[in-house]
């Protein structure tokens, strides 16, 4: 089982070692930040970052942006690969009356993709952030932490039933006796 986290961290600059500690503390395997703010991808901070879906809330949220997803989502349908959504998508989905949510649903429902996150992501109530999966994909144990100290979003963790694999260390090792160094040479 691999345990995933998203979060909308309103900048990674200040924050790494905060975040190494939300990650530690939640044992997450792997996490999906957005709003990181860095300033070049060449920064610590964004060394092990797995690129998420942000969509800018300062923005209007365009039917093109819906088209476009939308493709992205048939593509990977037609071609049988499994499909997990994550981030902030700044779509109220808890508004059933707003287009940009029935949108969103839409997509869902046109590509059997399951919504799991159904509480409120940020600290104004909304439910903006989201983690969805193409249907059958395994996703359990869903969890809102409550917006904190951190960001004005909530950390979203989950339980995806794939296996976890462990990497092979192995190591090398040469041992040379005292007699025969080159004391000069060395």
């Amino acid at each position: 089982m691999i345990k995933p986290g998203l979060l909308n961290v309103r900048s990674l600059s200040n924050k790494s070692m905060v975040i190494y500690g939300v990650l530690f503390h939640n044992k997450v395997d792997v996490m999906v930040l957005t709003e990181s703010w860095h300033r070049s991808s060449d920064g610590d901070s964004v060394k092990s970052a797995l690129p998420p879906v942000y969509r800018p809330g300062s923005r209007v949220a365009y039917k093109l942006f819906f088209d476009e997803l939308a493709h992205v989502v048939e593509g990977l349908t037609v071609s049988n690969i499994p499909l997990l959504m994550a981030g902030d998508f700044n779509i109220h989905l808890e508004d059933v009356d707003d287009l940009n949510a029935r949108r969103m649903e839409g997509i869902f429902t046109t590509f059997d993709v399951a919504r799991f996150v159904h509480d409120a992501t940020h600290i104004g109530d909304g439910m903006l952030d989201f983690v969805a999966a193409s249907s059958g994909y395994g996703v359990t144990d869903v969890n809102v932490r409550t917006p904190g100290k951190l960001s004005d979003h909530a950390l979203v963790t989950c339980i995806l039933s794939i296996k976890k694999v462990k990497a092979k260390i192995s190591s090398y090792v040469v041992v040379r006796g005292m007699t025969k160094l080159h004391f000069k040479i060395f």
